[in-house]
């Protein structure tokens, strides 16, 4: 076997392996993919509640009726500001981590292609033509 058939077949095998990779990658990705959805329709309910609550005068109730707790009744005030912040953030982070993969995947699935070109010009065509 020529030296040249050898590098193309231990090229073709990594770039078999790569590309399985690169496609459990991706499906990964979609899988993924509802996940920021899902937690900024959280964000929006979080805050829908505590809105609610606090509207409601819930809260006031709970320290008329029980001051003692009042602890905690602020634990729950201040979750109800930062909570939707935090869901918030966790969602564009999601989405911003979902696209930036979506770039990699096609800079490598580009890199292939040049791996692609540079083999066949490399190996498929005939000592002293120009590609």
């Amino acid at each position: 076997m020529l030296r040249e058939d050898r590098t193309a077949a231990r090229i073709q095998l990594r770039r078999g392996e790569v590309s399985g990779a690169l496609a459990d990658a991706r499906a990964a990705a979609a899988a993924a993919a509802p996940l920021a959805t899902a937690i900024a329709r959280l964000a929006r309910l979080i805050q829908a509640h505590g809105q609610s609550e606090e509207a409601e005068g819930v809260l006031e109730d709970i320290l008329m009726q029980a001051p003692r707790l009042e602890a905690s009744v602020h634990t729950l005030q201040r979750d109800h500001v930062e909570m939707p912040v935090t869901f918030r953030s966790l969602a564009e982070r999601a989405q911003s981590l979902l696209m930036e993969a979506d770039a990699a995947f096609d800079r490598l699935t580009e890199h292939q292609s040049l791996v692609d070109h540079l083999m066949y010009e490399a190996y498929s065509t005939d000592l002293g033509e120009s590609g």
